[in-house]
């Protein structure tokens, strides 16, 4: 499983929300991607990524996990309960 985290630098909302991010990524043994949407436009095109911030979690290479937006750290740590990390 890995967590990736489509962000810019001058969003302040991936800002605010990445301590969260990276903390429940952390304290489950998961691995965190952080992309920055700027530096990476196709990569970001290509996983259907249209705003930051954005948490896709993948298994596989496969999204099982994709939500827009800042949203609790309970509604993550329910998403990565549900996929099995």
């Amino acid at each position: 499983m890995k967590v990736l985290y489509f962000m810019a630098d001058w969003c302040s909302p991936c800002k605010r929300f990445l301590p969260t991010v990276e903390a429940v990524c952390h304290e489950r043994g998961v691995s965190l991607a952080k992309i920055d949407v700027g530096e990476n436009p196709d990569f970001a095109r290509g996983c259907n990524v249209s705003s930051v911030p954005t948490v896709i979690v993948t298994v596989d290479e496969d999204a099982v996990f994709h939500r827009s937006g800042i949203f609790s750290r309970q509604e993550l740590e329910s998403a990565l309960d549900e996929i099995g990390g």
